[in-house]
């Protein structure tokens, strides 16, 4: 199976994250909506058009269920991510109408992903990419636990031939899972340099348009 999937970590720099979180605060929206928009722009830049779609997994616990926070199990699901934004609108505009819509679609979070795929004319090619975006705490004195549990190994593999984990926890580490019959270690590796510079250049002109950005992050070379 381990050829199944290959795994690539890519640590954002110190400097780069407190420049997120200044974006992040200064627009009032999440880190994760950054990272939609940046992974968006990725993507419209990769297959030459403004209009992609991408899955993200969510918790699913945002339904208005009476007493959900009490039921136990895993709620998780996944859902599209549509982003049609036109080159000329800005950064910040761009963040505001990501998060907006992540606000509104909440309500259908438990919607099932074959049914929605259903409803498109591209059935189950409407999601090639998967984005899952992982914000925890973990406390140091869980160490001590480790005397008495041994950690062996774990094997992460989604439907996706790309998948895209995001983990804040004292800074953002990139785990990227991708499938080596399609694609290579280089263009893996290359695919998360773009995507650090495409956070960058959004991080130093937020007023500036999403065609600068993909002026600025040509994909050749």
């Amino acid at each position: 199976y381990k050829s199944q999937v290959k795994q690539l970590q890519y640590k954002i720099e110190d400097d780069l994250y407190n420049k997120i979180q200044r974006l992040s605060m200064s627009n009032q929206v999440t880190i994760n909506t950054i990272f939609e928009v940046a992974w968006g722009i990725l993507l419209q830049q990769y297959n030459d058009c403004d209009d992609v779609v991408f899955g993200k997994v969510v918790s699913g616990r945002n339904v208005k269920i009476e007493g959900i926070e009490e039921i136990v199990g895993l709620f998780i699901n996944t859902i599209p991510v549509r982003m049609q934004i036109d080159d000329l609108v800005s950064i910040e505009k761009s963040l505001r109408e990501m998060q907006n819509n992540a606000i509104e679609s909440i309500e259908y979070d438990f919607c099932s992903l074959p049914k929605i795929q259903a409803k498109t004319n591209v059935g189950n090619n409407l999601i090639k990419t998967l984005l899952i975006f992982e914000n925890y705490y973990i406390d140091e004195k869980f160490n001590l636990l480790e005397d008495t549990f041994k950690f062996t190994s774990n094997r992460e593999q989604t439907n996706y031939n790309i998948t895209l984990y995001v983990i804040v926890n004292n800074g953002i580490t990139l785990q990227l899972l991708y499938n080596p019959q399609i694609y290579s270690k280089d263009e893996s590796l290359l695919l998360l340099d773009r995507l650090n510079l495409i956070l960058m250049q959004m991080t130093q002109k937020q007023k500036q348009i999403v065609d600068q950005i993909a002026d600025r992050c040509t994909l050749t070379g």
